[in-house]
């Protein structure tokens, strides 16, 4: 039987692998798209002006990266 606190630290683990964004990527990661799409800006166009490619902003608007 699980308890609650294999649980909780089970959930912990897959933050802190990586399988899970944490909440300030997600959280940033909202804030450039709603940024993005306000201005207009492609994901293309975006990496473009910052630098990056395209997969970079994908990434960073989903919190993987």
């Amino acid at each position: 039987m699980f308890n609650g606190l294999f649980i909780d630290s089970y959930y912990y683990e897959d933050n802190i692998m990586g399988k899970e964004p944490n909440f300030v990527d997600r959280h940033i990661g909202t804030k450039i798209f709603i940024a993005r799409t306000h201005a207009g800006l492609t994901q293309s166009e975006l990496g473009d002006a910052v630098g990056v490619k395209f997969q970079q902003i994908q990434k960073y608007e989903s919190g993987a990266n």
